[in-house]
């Protein structure tokens, strides 16, 4: 039964912001491929920043050009030869102009599609390891339909589409998708078409909407990660968690969507064990322990079964201190994740992102 290692990670804005600073490039290196090997097999990346272009287009600017620079990198890195990343395209064409970035060890996972794209020539994208039939390129899918036919509507403002990639493993052979998605940015006060987190929720909930994904109709199992924006299971209602779990809010009603067809919700935000969410947000007179400094839970990875085979998960995390820096203790008191908070959190030009990455071994 072989077991992916998964990580996914919003890192911001990325692109040029991070592949142009050593610093903030080696702590993406260190937890990507440190000094033993790879740490993962797929790992993606929510926000990468593209320049214009058409939905499905190839994708271009700062993040792809981030994209194939990161790849180089940890191709340089200890057995990291194997890396690649699988051609970008453009899910979002107005003012939220961004892709999705899925990398994946060609060692142990290989390319499968879904799409077979004769337009994608560029030997920058197309190598061994991503190439099609003819003189085509593998590359994911942003296009979807529900069950009766009907397109799933991704409007080109806030509502980014999401990215599904097909991978099979090279031990066992066993197929599976990963879908990657960035929901519209929270809001939880305001007009009515964004009070209550209302696009957000609404991002969300289409992803259960998609034929793929419904339970009817998986071909095999499914791994989904991103940002919601949505506060998802488990997550406390205190005030300090600034979620929207309270009862005047609805983002319950995005997990039910998803839930519904038979997916699981792996990360439990607010655990009692912090960091109890991804999200690293201003600590200004906040409280006096780490869940001040990650008090929104947005990232979260889902699965489901399907096509007959069933995926066992184990070691779901949300990536803290000992797994981005050394010599910190591993307990986050308010004193001691401060470092990472410093080091992690963007602020004023410094810093790799505003999100902690998450984690999980998935056997399938």
């Amino acid at each position: 039964m072989p077991t992916i290692k998964v990580l996914s990670w919003n890192i911001y804005k990325f692109g040029k912001h991070l592949t142009s600073n050593t610093t903030r490039l080696n702590i993406v290196l260190d937890l990507v491929n440190p000094a033993t090997g790879p740490a993962f097999d797929l790992f993606v990346v929510i926000e990468p920043q593209i320049g214009k272009g058409k939905i499905e287009d190839l994708a271009t600017g700062s993040g792809p050009d981030a994209m194939r620079k990161l790849r180089t990198a940890l191709k340089a890195r200890e057995d990291g030869s194997g890396w690649e990343v699988v051609p970008p395209v453009v899910l979002a064409s107005s003012a939220k102009r961004e892709a999705l970035a899925v990398f994946f060890n060609s060692k142990t996972l290989k390319l499968k599609g879904p799409v077979d794209d004769a337009k994608i020539t560029d030997k920058k994208w197309r190598t061994s390891k991503t190439k099609g039939s003819g003189g085509g390129t593998l590359r994911g899918k942003c296009e979807f339909v529900d069950v009766g036919g009907t397109a799933v509507k991704f409007p080109t403002g806030p509502e980014r589409r999401p990215y599904l990639v097909t991978f099979e493993t090279i031990s066992g052979t066993k197929t599976f998708s990963i879908l990657a998605a960035h929901s519209p940015s929270p809001k939880y006060s305001g007009s009515t078409s964004h009070a209550k987190n209302k696009q957000a929720r609404q991002g969300t909930e289409k992803l259960g909407k998609i034929k793929e994904l419904t339970s009817a109709h998986r071909a095999h199992p499914i791994i989904v990660v991103g940002d919601f924006n949505c506060c998802w299971p488990g997550h406390p209602t205190d005030a300090s968690y600034n979620c929207s779990t309270k009862g005047t809010d609805k983002d319950k009603e995005a997990e039910a969507v998803m839930t519904g067809q038979g997916f699981t919700s792996r990360i439990k935000g607010g655990s009692t064990q912090p960091p109890g969410g991804t999200s690293l947000k201003s600590v200004s007179g906040k409280g006096t322990t780490a869940a001040a400094y990650t008090n929104h839970a947005f990232d979260y990875l889902l699965t489901a079964d399907g096509g007959g085979a069933t995926l066992t998960v184990t070691n779901v995390r949300i990536l803290g201190v000992g797994d981005l820096t050394t010599g910190f203790s591993t307990a986050l008191n308010k004193t001691k994740f401060k470092p990472i908070f410093k080091r992690i959190r963007v602020t004023k030009g410094k810093g790799v992102s505003d999100h902690l990455p998450i984690a999980a071994d998935i056997a399938i």
